[in-house]
């Protein structure tokens, strides 16, 4: 029975409901396969499906449809973010790096600079507060004229043979007390910007006008120190007639700072009366800056005057000459003077490019920056021959004929006098701190020079990034270490309390310039972290600035 069953062929009905749900075919399209199959009960019935059928057509058509035009999509959103920045100069460029020369599209945070700042404006200022001190009590010591005696009989705590100079010692340590506290409040008033993370627009007006008092005031107290180092009637005693050496170091100072002034003038203007400017024309920089040059100029004149008429014969200077040397210090000094002119020429090169830049072109920060690193550059070979002059002993005293002090105790004690060993031994001391100090003046400068190579081939490119800026900051760091160590080494000489009188000024000098070093150091830092890592794009940070003190020995 079963098996009769078994093979009964199925009923029309239940072939349909097969072949209906086999083809999914709907109920308009089954009556005419109704109809086919009415005849055919209890017959054998065979369908082949020949093909599956798919979606229509007009759903293919659309996902399609849908598909191009997600790609179109995203293909211009893609060259809205990564399209390199196009340069007038070429036609067509193809960039193997998306981001080339663009502001990164990734969060690039500047918080290591601004902390870097923040850090270096407190050191500058405490040490700064130090210097402070130091220079009220020099004002103090040299503004009382009874304490310098020009003879020995005669009543006062210390015997000057420049006792007419005073009244330019007294005006220089006045003035520069006034520059230092003005150096204690912008530093302050940087510190309190930077570290709460406070607009930088709040306080540019008041660090605008304090960097007019700062530049004012420094030339004010170098004009007060031309009449101390400079040749004439009331330098006779202290400075050699053709001796313009010194002169220029101080003719420097006022050439760096008139740019300064003028151009903290212009700066304040901006900043405390807001105005509508021309971008390619800042007249108080244009016109320091063309100041600063010739002023520049005048400096390598002394220089040469110095070389031509003193230096260069390469003869000894006997002992009635107020600043005797033998031969060999001549040559010394020589090339010395020569390498001054020539880094003086540097800088005045330098500003001048600047005054282009300013007075109206839109270029020269290229040739400003090659013409400071060549200066820098030949500053340092200037210092090589400092440290040839100082890294050795000293002559020996008259009444000895050896230079080492142990010697001179054992076979000289005889012959010479206690002053005298004093003397002989402070001299030493002299010569070991000058060595020290020129032998990091020349990391400083050789490091100065990296940096300024390392951003002019940023601003020759016109198009600064993340890597150049790197290592400018990179090699500023260093500079700014080698600077720290040079006033390190310059404390013993100028901070030896056995000295009398003591030199509060030149003491306070190295405890400012210790600050100006930390500073440096923790501003290229923090700028270097930000920049570094980032490759071949923009830089995050605006290049730093470097001090008047990075560019001489």
């Amino acid at each position: 029975r079963h098996e009769r069953l078994r093979k009964q062929p199925p009923s029309a009905a239940s072939m349909e409901s097969g072949i209906r749900e086999e083809l999914d075919v709907s109920p308009l399209m089954a009556e005419p396969l109704e109809a086919g199959l009415a005849g055919q009960e209890g017959r054998e019935v065979r369908v082949e499906l020949l093909e599956r059928r798919g979606p229509p057509r007009w759903i293919s058509l659309s996902l399609l449809a849908l598909l191009a035009l997600a790609l179109s999509c995203w293909a211009w959103s893609h060259s809205r973010t990564s399209r390199p920045k196009s340069r007038g100069h070429e036609f067509v460029e193809f960039d193997l790096v998306p981001l080339d020369m663009q502001t990164p599209n990734y969060q690039v945070s500047d918080k290591p600079a601004a902390m870097g700042t923040c850090a270096g404006n407190i050191l500058d200022a405490s040490s700064w507060a130090a210097n402070l001190g130091l220079k009220i009590a020099a004002a103090v010591q040299d503004c009382n004229l009874a304490n310098f005696p020009k003879y020995q009989h005669q009543q006062g705590n210390f015997v000057s043979l420049d006792r007419d100079l005073l009244p330019a010692y007294c005006a220089r340590d006045i003035i520069t007390v006034i520059r230092d506290l003005d150096q204690v409040a912008d530093f302050i008033t940087g510190a309190s910007q930077v570290c709460r993370g406070a607009d930088g627009e709040t306080t540019a007006c008041a660090r605008s006008v304090e960097g007019v008092v700062f530049a004012g005031t420094n030339i004010g107290r170098n004009g007060a120190e031309l009449k101390i180092y400079c040749p004439s009637n009331a330098t006779t005693q202290t400075v050699d007639p053709k001796n313009f050496f010194r002169c220029a170091e101080r003719l420097e100072v006022t050439a760096w700072n008139i740019n300064a002034f003028g151009s903290a003038i212009a700066k304040a203007s901006d900043k405390c009366v807001p105005h509508q400017a021309d971008s390619h024309f800042d007249t108080g920089a244009c016109v320091s800056e063309i100041a600063s040059s010739a002023a520049y100029m005048a400096c390598a004149g002394l220089y040469l005057t110095t070389a031509t008429e003193r230096n260069c014969p390469a003869e000894a200077i006997q002992a009635p000459a107020v600043q005797p040397q033998t031969a060999d210090e001549g040559r010394t000094r020589c090339a010395r003077d020569s390498l001054a002119f020539v880094r003086t020429v540097g800088l005045a090169a330098s500003f001048a490019s600047k005054a282009g830049q300013h007075c109206g072109g839109k270029k020269g920060a290229c040739s400003a920056s090659i013409s400071f690193s060549a200066s820098a550059l030949t500053g340092a070979g200037e210092t090589a021959t400092n440290m040839h002059l100082f890294c050795k002993l000293p002559a020996p005293p008259a009444c000895c004929h050896v230079s080492d002090i142990t010697l001179v105790k054992t076979l000289c004690a005889s012959n010479c006098s206690a002053a005298e060993l004093q003397a002989h031994q402070r001299m030493i001391m002299l010569y070991e701190s000058e060595c020290a100090r020129y032998s990091s003046s020349f990391v400083k400068l050789v490091s100065v020079a990296a940096s300024l190579a390392a951003q002019a081939e940023g601003d020759c490119s016109e198009h600064p990034n993340a890597n150049e800026e790197c290592g400018a900051t990179l090699t500023s760091a260093i500079a700014g270490f080698s600077f720290f160590a040079e006033n390190i080494a310059r404390m013993p000489a100028d901070c030896d309390h056995k000295q009398k009188p003591f030199n509060y000024f030149a003491c306070g000098q190295r405890v400012g310039f210790v600050g100006d070093a930390m500073d440096t150091s923790s501003r290229t830092i923090g700028a270097a972290v930000a920049n570094c890592g980032l490759g071949n794009v923009m830089q995050v940070t605006d290049p730093i600035e470097l001090r008047r003190r990075f560019f001489t020995p």
